[in-house]
């Protein structure tokens, strides 16, 4: 019988098997090798992300709303920032049904559900309401999400074979299973960042990832921004203290995801007193994207 991992190999070089087939192997490997974290990352592809994505899942795409008269019309906003923010997608769905949307439209753009909060917040920005939202994207993208995960699923075979990883059938001795830990910790696949520890990352996985980089654009954004928020109404004192507190945060070796939240909250509450202005309304779609890179949910 072949071992599991060749399975994998297999099926991960072709293009025969499901992505969602071949990582259900995957995830009865990582159980069987006892590798959680691997298992959790496979589980979300499964059945889609809870919170935030990894950054391959994390696409530019047009939104667009439902007009009965027109069709599906796009959002516009002259103020890059919350442009910006309007055409950032994050694909949580699970794996099995991307690959459903790419078979049952062969041509032409996809729709793509626009998170309930975002429509809310586009609709009190905009002259004009609509409970239909999406984004447009073309089918290249969900190809893409679908290479990169059959590509990691290949790439994490490979590694345990070159580990001595292989396994009899379905089953693997203790020595493959302490192996397979030792190999885990030097993995370097970039997409796995945050799942696998790979990278630069810090919190607990199952409450969500840090992602650094981004954080460090939205402290950037807010700066520019602060003068005109303040202008505005904003408090000036406690706003420049909490994106102060966690640009320092950040600095450190391990940031910690409680201080940051804290310090979220303290600049979310500081421009309150400019609610009701499309600049502060945009410091707020700036600072969901600081939550989610944060890793929390608001």
């Amino acid at each position: 019988m072949a071992s599991l991992i060749h399975e994998i190999q297999e099926g991960a070089s072709g293009t025969e098997v499901p992505t969602a087939t071949l990582l259900r192997r995957m995830k009865l490997a990582a159980a069987k090798l006892q590798l959680p974290d691997l298992e959790k990352w496979v589980e979300s592809e499964l059945n889609g992300y809870k919170s935030e994505p990894p950054q391959y899942r994390i696409v530019m795409a047009s939104p667009t709303a439902w007009n009965p008269y027109n069709g599906w019309m796009p959002i516009y906003s002259g103020n890059k920032d919350v442009m910006e923010l309007f055409s950032t997608a994050r694909i949580t769905q699970n794996i099995s049904s991307l690959e459903d949307t790419l078979h049952n439209h062969t041509s032409g753009p996809l729709n793509l559900p626009m998170p309930i909060g975002l429509i809310e917040i586009i609709n009190k920005l905009g002259n004009y309401e609509s409970a239909r939202m999406s984004y447009q994207i073309n089918r290249g993208v969900l190809v893409s999400i679908l290479t990169a995960v059959r590509d990691m699923v290949l790439d994490w075979s490979i590694e345990m074979e070159k580990s001595g990883v292989l396994g009899e059938g379905m089953t693997f001795n203790s020595t493959e299973k302490i192996y397979a830990k030792e190999a885990m910790t030097g993995i370097k696949i970039e997409n796995f960042t945050g799942i696998l520890g790979s990278n630069n990352v810090a919190g607990d996985i199952n409450s969500g990832t840090i992602i650094i980089s981004e954080i460090e654009e939205g402290l950037v954004k807010l700066n520019e921004a602060m003068p005109a928020l303040i202008e505005a109404g904003a408090d000036a004192k406690k706003l420049s203290k909490a994106l102060k507190n966690i640009e320092m945060e950040i600095a450190k070796t391990s940031p910690r995801k409680v201080k940051l939240s804290k310090f979220y909250n303290d600049a979310n509450q500081a421009i309150v007193g400019a609610s009701g202005s499309l600049l502060a309304d945009g410091a707020k779609l700036v600072l969901s994207g600081l939550a989610a890179s944060i890793g929390i949910s608001i």
